[in-house]
């Protein structure tokens, strides 16, 4: 079984969404998507934005199918075994490891050595998932039920209601078409809910952090995230 991993980008910084907001990070940004498409391929004719990486951005749609640009190049540029990921993490200083995408679900089994190896360090794992990949085998998926994983789920369309259950946290994209009622259960019954304005690819858009706070009047227990990252120019 091959254990490198594809790898879009490496990179230490703070974490700027969520509950871990301000905690230093090794992110690991594996390479592919099940849900970005290209515009292209959807039929869509206006330019899309060009990401800082210089390619086009790709098309993301949220579970209830509001379409709108990914802001990130997830396109493999090299592969990496989890020991040297670990011996970058190692060198960072840090105690967390942010495994984000694209979709790193897609590479579920190649990632569990690097699981094995956080765990041993008493390192803490983060996964940044759509929801909607469930990890096979069974073992995969029972390790993430375990304590020391923190899962972010922000649905995308075809989200599975277990992984949003199971999410530590979950992330609901909030843009001028986002609308309560199309909430599933699963989402509206979370004990843990950030609502995150869409934002432009390097900027924030202030129209959707509005659209966020009158949220959070009807939803007191909801907080907001706003990619805090985008506010400092991190990574």
């Amino acid at each position: 079984m091959e254990t490198d991993l594809p790898i879009a980008e490496i990179f230490s910084s703070i974490q700027g969404e969520g509950q871990w907001v301000g905690t230093p990070m090794l992110f690991v940004r594996l390479a592919g998507c099940n849900v970005g498409k290209p515009a292209r391929a959807l039929k869509i004719t206006d330019p899309f934005p060009i990401l800082p990486t210089g390619k086009e951005a790709s098309v993301c749609t949220s579970w209830d199918g509001r379409s709108f640009p990914c802001d990130t190049d997830y396109g493999m540029k090299f592969k990496a075994t989890p020991q040297t990921i670990m011996g970058m993490l190692e060198d960072s200083g840090e105690n967390h490891i942010c495994i984000t995408g694209g979709e790193p679900l897609l590479h579920h089994v190649q990632i569990e050595n690097l699981f094995a190896l956080a765990n041993r360090a008493d390192v803490m794992v983060h996964i940044e998932t759509s929801g909607t990949i469930r990890p096979q085998p069974l073992g995969t998926f029972k390790k993430l039920l375990l304590p020391g994983y923190w899962i972010t789920c922000s649905p995308k369309i075809n989200a599975l209601d277990e992984m949003i259950i199971r999410a530590d946290e979950l992330k609901l994209l909030v843009d001028e078409g986002f609308n309560e009622s199309r909430l599933t259960p699963a989402m509206s019954s979370h004990k843990n809910v950030f609502v995150c304005p869409i934002n432009n690819i390097s900027e924030v858009k202030h129209d959707n952090v509005e659209r966020c706070l009158q949220l959070l009047k009807s939803h007191p227990n909801w907080r907001l995230s706003v990619q805090l990252h985008k506010f400092f120019g991190w990574r």
